[in-house]
């Protein structure tokens, strides 16, 4: 039975991805509406039990502190990745299809950890070099899957490509991070002609439809990564918290962009604050 990694969190929440950085776009710009969302209440995606039930759905403050940072940078700098399935670079060679990227993305070398699931890591870091989240078998057509601590250095790959890849303000500009809403970004965002992802004319989002972008983007690499966190608390309950936020301020939606703005702008600290911990920052 494998052993459940808890580094220390106080209260926790037991709440039961899509290109490569090579062809990184803005988080928004490359998913459209998320069908899966209920307009009239949240709809988390997965049936979650909540330790602790004081804490309301539409609370601002983060469940992680300063501590719980620290602890998971530990981790992040600690871990193992699992022996089971790897590869030599020589047999990856010749395992990895030959018609895909990975044939020019990988060095197929020991500075890299092959698997015989397609994923790839770096030897320093254990950080994933591929966020490709469709992946699948090139054998079976079966969706790749993390497994055991491949998932860590998938989810740690995850955060970093959201922050580096900065995020799409309402006035169609990439930014590093979401301050107080101006008077021209209010007049986008007021104007219901930008209320949709998809806008004629405009090759980035504008107005809601920017915001909406972010959201969609986020929530679906989250969604993916969560259920092979569950070993792994306070990487459980972040996600799950930032997910949150995300689907608070979707429910809230364009009516009330102001408000819905804040469980966005939480949503980014939190990414903002885990790519900190990160190995190598």
């Amino acid at each position: 039975m494998k052993g459940i990694y808890i580094l220390g969190i106080s209260s926790i929440l037991l709440l039961t991805a899509c290109s490569d950085k090579a062809n990184e776009q803005p988080i928004g710009k490359e998913i459209e509406d998320n069908q899966n969302i209920n307009m009239e209440g949240i709809t988390i995606g997965y049936e979650y039990k909540w330790d602790n039930i004081e804490r309301d759905l539409f609370s601002l403050d983060s469940q992680l502190n300063e501590e719980d940072y620290s602890n998971i940078k530990t981790f992040f700098n600690t871990f193992t990745l699992p022996e089971e399935g790897r590869l030599t670079p020589e047999d990856a060679k010749e395992y990895f299809p030959q018609d895909v990227e990975s044939n020019s993305s990988y060095n197929f070398s020991d500075d890299e950890v092959y698997y015989k699931n397609y994923l790839v890591f770096d030897t320093n870091t254990n950080m994933a070099l591929s966020t490709n989240i469709w992946g699948y078998d090139s054998n079976t057509f079966d969706p790749i899957k993390p497994f055991e601590t491949q998932a860590v250095g998938l989810f740690m790959s995850i955060i970093e490509e959201i922050n580096d890849r900065g995020y799409l303000s309402p006035t169609g500009e990439i930014v590093s991070e979401y301050t107080t809403l101006s008077t021209e970004e209010k007049k986008y965002l007021d104007d219901e002609l930008f209320h949709a992802t998809q806008q004629e004319g405009n090759k980035l989002p504008k107005g809601w439809g920017a915001l909406q972008g972010v959201i969609d983007s986020i929530q679906l690499k989250l969604e993916y990564i969560e259920p092979y966190l569950k070993e792994y608390q306070e990487l459980h309950t972040w996600s799950a918290e930032t997910r949150q936020y995300l689907q608070v301020a979707n429910s809230i939606g364009y009516q009330d962009y102001e408000r819905a703005y804040q469980y966005i702008v939480a949503a980014t600290i939190n990414i903002d604050r885990m790519s900190q911990v990160l190995p190598g920052d």
